[in-house]
C-alpha cells in the first residue's frame, strides 16, 4: 500500500503540469503531466490499495483527462 500524501502530491503535479501545458503548449510539460498521470493509473491498478483509494484515483484521472474543461 503506498502513501495517500504521496497520491495527493502526485495529484497536485498532474494538474500543475496540466495547466501548464495548456496554457504554454508546452512540450516539456506535456511530458511531465503524462509521467504523473500515469503514477495516478498506478495507484488504480495497485490491488493493495483499498478500493476508495483506488475508486479516488480513478476519478482524478477523468478529471485530469488532457481533454477535460
Amino acid at each position: 500500500m503506498k502513501n495517500v500524501d504521496l497520491l495527493l502530491v502526485i495529484i497536485s503535479a498532474t494538474a500543475e503540469f496540466r495547466s501548464s501545458y495548456r496554457s504554454t503548449g508546452n512540450m516539456l510539460s506535456y511530458k511531465w503531466y503524462e509521467a504523473f498521470y500515469i503514477l495516478i493509473g498506478i495507484y488504480v491498478l495497485d490491488e493493495a490499495e483499498t478500493r476508495a483509494i483506488r475508486q479516488f484515483a480513478l476519478n482524478e484521472m477523468h478529471r485530469l483527462a488532457i481533454d477535460a474543461a
